[in-house]
């Protein structure tokens, strides 16, 4: 887990090892447009080409195949090869130990709930991101 630039996690798939940078604002994740990743490519979202990567390994756990967007991202975010987005994020809990920088992934969404306190999160339908509602004095609000 790298938090120079925000929380990003080192990959490996099919292509090489790829680093990704969390991203709740993301509905799917993308990976940055490369000649090899998009000859792999077998089909489209909206004209956006997707790759499928057999594997997706955080350290030693394989999560199976995964599909990546492929997206021209900013030359200014040099440092990251992609986004994990919420498509990732509704399929598997991450738990994140700032203070030990390290990430705990578990391999689906279910996890015993006695180890962490439970903070209701609603998908926004409009943009499909989390959010979290909060109480301020006697006003409700919701957070990203």
């Amino acid at each position: 887990m790298n938090k120079k630039i925000g929380i990003c996690f080192e990959v490996e798939t099919d292509t090489g090892v790829k680093i990704l940078l969390l991203n709740t604002g993301a509905s799917a994740s993308i990976l940055r447009s490369s000649p090899v990743e998009e000859a792999l490519s077998t089909d489209t979202y909206g004209g956006i080409p997707i790759w499928c990567s057999k594997k997706f390994i955080f350290g030693d756990h394989d999560f199976g195949e995964k599909n990546l967007l492929l997206h021209k991202i900013t030359p200014r975010l040099s440092d990251i090869d992609g986004f994990l987005g919420m498509d990732f994020l509704k399929e598997h809990a991450i738990y994140l130990d700032m203070k030990n920088s390290q990430a705990y992934i578990a391999k689906n969404a279910l996890v015993e709930s006695s180890y962490y306190s439970v903070i209701p999160v609603r998908i926004d339908s409009k943009w499909n991101i989390p959010l979290v509602q909060v109480e301020i004095g006697d006003k409700k609000y919701d957070f990203e």
